[in-house]
């Protein structure tokens, strides 16, 4: 993990953020991170599913004895929109995003975080629920054919402190 981000708590979840920091993902070059959410889904022993649209769908059965609360659906994008400051040299398709932890905010130097926070807790949501599940991490809005009781879409913008 990056040096800048140890100790920062749920450590999980910085630990998914500091990896999906060092996987680039501009918007039309969703691969790399896509093969990240599969192989987590894989190694959690999640059921999962990329659509034609390329979307990448991961479902958690409820907890046994928990099958009648309702259904959980938590969608977030595979890409980050490629915004740097001017003065920063940088290449979206091959350098990581250079986090850090500046007084009580994580930033980036010279570029935007990219929701990337939201991803790594989507990715840890696992250990928190009881509810049946459902992870859409979508190049376009999430497809027909998911049923689910409660959506939450979460976006975050944020200019700073």
């Amino acid at each position: 993990m990056d040096k800048n981000l140890k100790g920062l708590k749920p450590e999980a979840v910085w630990k998914h953020f500091a990896e999906i920091c060092n996987i680039p993902h501009p918007s039309h070059e969703e691969d790399a991170i896509r093969a990240y959410i599969v192989k987590w889904a894989e190694e959690k022993g999640l059921e999962h599913k990329i659509d034609e649209a390329q979307n990448v769908y991961v479902y958690r059965p409820a907890t046994p004895g928990m099958e009648d609360r309702k259904g959980i659906i938590l969608q977030a994008h595979t890409d980050m929109v490629p915004q740097k400051n001017n003065d920063k040299e940088f290449d979206f398709s091959t350098d990581p995003i250079e986090a850090y932890v500046d007084g009580e905010w994580v930033t980036a130097n010279g570029t935007t975080l990219g929701g990337m926070t939201f991803k790594s807790y989507m990715i840890e949501m696992t250990q928190n629920s009881h509810n049946e599940i459902t992870f859409c991490y979508y190049v376009f809005e999430c497809g027909e054919g998911i049923l689910s009781f409660v959506l939450l879409f979460v976006t975050t913008k944020n200019n700073g402190p």
